[in-house]
This record gives C-alpha cells, sequence and structure tokens, in this order.
C-alpha cells in the first residue's frame, strides 16, 4: 500500500504511516490501526524505554502508548 515512514517497535511490532498508522505482526498480517487527525509524515520511536510512538503530521505532533 505503500507509506510514509516505517519505524519498528521493541518487541518488533512494524508500524507504517500510510493515511493512518498500520501496525503489522512478525508474520506481516496487519494487527492494528492508530486513527490519527491528520495524515502522518513521519514515525518513530523514543522516549526514555523507546515505546512511546511519535507521530508527526503537518500541524501537530502526537505522541502515543502502543
Amino acid at each position: 500500500r505503500g507509506g510514509e515512514s516505517v519505524a519498528v517497535a521493541p518487541d518488533g511490532r512494524v508500524y507504517v504511516a500510510n493515511g493512518q498508522v498500520s501496525v503489522y505482526g512478525a508474520d506481516g498480517k496487519q494487527v492494528g490501526r492508530i486513527d490519527v487527525p491528520e495524515r502522518p509524515l513521519q514515525i518513530l520511536f523514543g522516549g526514555a524505554d523507546k515505546r512511546t510512538l511519535f507521530i508527526l503530521t503537518h500541524h501537530a505532533l502526537y505522541a502515543a502508548r502502543p
């Protein structure tokens, strides 16, 4: 489906920004989705324990604890 950005969580799940943030398991199957009010441009994991997903859009920065 293409995507704007990809981030890998500490647990091995893959997060792809493609309109929203789709979450994929190690087997490649979609296991979830994170909806944000705007189209994500970049995503990355950070924070003290590297488990906070930061989602950058054109007008805002969101944080999620998946």
